[in-house]
Order: C-alpha cells, then structure tokens, then sequence
C-alpha cells in the first residue's frame, strides 16, 4: 500500500485531491516509523463504526506490510466480520477537515498499536458520527465536491452543466435508440460511478437496508427488503468476502421507447471476484428521472459459478466442461468477454 505521512495533504485519488482540507491519516508502510501507544477500547470501537461505512471501493486487497500474511486482511469485533485494505473512511471535523484514511486503520490500531494523529481522534470522536444523517450529509457532499470541483465547459453538455475539460472523458457508448444527439454530462457520468460503488460497498460490507434505499420504488415494489436482504446474505455466505471488482463499460440511453419510464438509463457492466468465487459478472442499471436528481437502481443481475460447484464440475465432468459451462451464463453479461474467464484446472 503506498505511504503517506500523517496530515499530509491527501493525493491518492486525483478527482479529490484538488479540494484542500483533506489529510492523510494511518497509510502506513514498511521502512517508516510511526507512534505507537495501547489503544482504548473506545478508539477501537469508533474505529470499526467508520470502517463499517467505507467509500472508493478499491479493485483489489492491500495488504498489512507488517504481518507478512497471506491470509486476506479480515477483522472481527462485536460479533461482525469486515475485510480491511480495500476501501478508505473519512472522518469529518467540526473544523471542516477531512482526514482519509485505508480502513486498514483499524488492524494498524489493534494489531501494531499505531497512535493516529489527536487531531484525528478528536474528529473521531467530536465529528459527526457514522450512520448518522450528518454523517451521511457531510460524506455525501465531500464525495459530490470533490467530482465536480474541476469542471469547465464543454460542447455537448447543458448550458452551465459541470463537465470535464476535453481529453479526459472515457469513451462513451450510447444505445441506437437514446434520444438522437443527446449525450451525458460529465455530472451524469461521475454520479453513475459514484452510485455505482456506493451502492456495491454497502452490500459488501453487508448493509442491506441502505443499498435497498438505492433502488427505485419500482424495484422495491416487485422485491422487498426481507427478500432483498435473504438473497444477499446467502450470496455472501457463499461468496466470502470481496477479492476485486472491475467496471467493464457504462452504455447510456436516455428516453428509449422500450423503457418503462422516460429518463436517463445507465447500464454498468462488471466482472468481480470473491474469496469462494473467481467467476462472478453482472451489471446494474441505474436510472435518474427527467427532472434530474440521484440516480436509482433500476435493475441488478449477477451470474456465477463458486468455487466449490467449479470444482465438483472438474472432478466429475472436465476442465473444458467447466468453462463451457461458465462462457454460457457469462454470455448473460453484456462485455464481459472470453478472457474474464478464470482458466480452469488442466
């Protein structure tokens, strides 16, 4: 995991680095000291709330550089389990700061007796607290900010719509049916990746009732939050913890005849990998109404096969049986493609 100095100004992720107020705490590394003291239970606790909330879902797992381990990073505290060092926290101030910090923060505490900053544990303990509405509030508009903050004006976006200076926009795929010369905005195109993860991040740290509250009522209507809720606890009992997750392509339409509702659909391709599933893809189809507003989640669809069917499909079948049999459920996710596919045992 890179290194960063305690208070030093953050960089990690250039889309946020721009704003000022935000401080690296707790990135630790091999080769650089660090202050060390017996944390209290109370820190610890606080600790594990922030890191329950985490955001910038990452594409993979860093590692303690201490332990030497090759055990993936899981925490256990109250009963609940969590995957450190693939994601960050942010702890508000009453000051206005904002300190990031890998939530791999919690292990440096109660493993390593790493001693944060005062200032950050002050913000701990005085900011607003994690699943709190202020909390939510004050994440929210840091992680909006700091999308948005380097905006200039281009050509095919709205009159005063925030987009991104030219040459740094990804390619965009729109459908043959959108709404002839329309295209998103950069806003549009940040929102959907922030929804995206957010929305990904809190099944993963199994908090189902806020991904639920993401969903367009008329997701809901058709599923309720106890199914919703069942069906990702027995993903997760079979998937194990997150190992990676990648966005594969974002193609965009906005009022199609076929759709059930006129608006702006985002349909986000992905490919993942977990700790008992190395073939797993999918998409999610998030949709934001004519008047604007957040993006919703429309529609969500995953295909899979976990390790241990993929080996009892090796062991009683074949290799190449296997992965015929993957490439048919996988072709169920639009770009996924052949080389996602993990190959399977000779």
């Amino acid at each position: 995991m890179a290194y960063f100095e305690d208070l030093s100004r953050y960089t990690y992720h250039h889309w946020e680095s721009y704003r000022l107020g935000r401080k690296n705490v707790g990135w630790l590394g091999e080769g650089h000291e660090f202050r060390t003291g017996k944390p209290t239970e109370e820190l610890l606790n606080r600790l594990w709330t922030y890191c329950k909330i985490s955001v910038t879902q990452m594409r993979g797992v860093h590692d303690c550089e201490f332990c030497k381990s090759e055990d993936l990073p899981l925490a256990e505290r109250n009963n609940e389990k969590l995957l450190l060092g693939t994601s960050e926290i942010r702890v508000f101030s009453t000051q206005g700061e904002i300190y990031a910090a890998p939530t791999l923060i919690y292990h440096y505490v109660s493993v390593h007796h790493y001693e944060p900053p005062d200032e950050f544990v002050r913000a701990l303990t005085e900011g607003p607290q994690p699943e709190s509405r202020e909390y939510f509030d004050r994440l929210k508009e840091s992680m909006t900010a700091a999308v948005f903050g380097v905006a200039a004006t281009a050509q095919n976006a709205p009159a005063g719509d925030p987009v991104a200076k030219p040459g740094t926009r990804h390619e965009l795929d729109i459908t043959s049916d959108s709404a002839p010369g329309w295209l998103p905005s950069t806003s549009q195109d940040q929102q959907v990746l922030v929804r995206t993860n957010d929305y990904f991040s809190a099944l993963d740290q199994q908090q189902y009732q806020r991904a639920y509250a993401m969903m367009t009522e008329a997701n809901r209507n058709l599923l309720s939050l106890a199914q919703f809720i069942r069906q990702n606890q027995e993903f997760h009992e079979r998937s194990g913890p997150l190992v990676q997750r990648n966005i594969l392509r974002i193609t965009w339409t906005k009022d199609p005849a076929a759709a059930p509702f006129p608006g702006v659909y985002a349909a986000v391709d992905v490919a993942a990998r977990f700790a008992n599933v190395d073939r797993h893809c999918g998409y999610v189809v998030l949709y934001q109404g004519p008047s604007g507003g957040e993006f919703e989640v429309m529609r969500e669809e995953s295909n899979f096969i976990d390790n241990a069917t993929a080996k009892a499909i090796e062991r009683q079948q074949s290799g190449a049986f296997l992965d015929r049999s993957w490439a048919k459920l996988a072709a169920n996710c639009p770009n996924y493609g052949a080389t996602a596919s993990p190959p399977s045992q000779p």
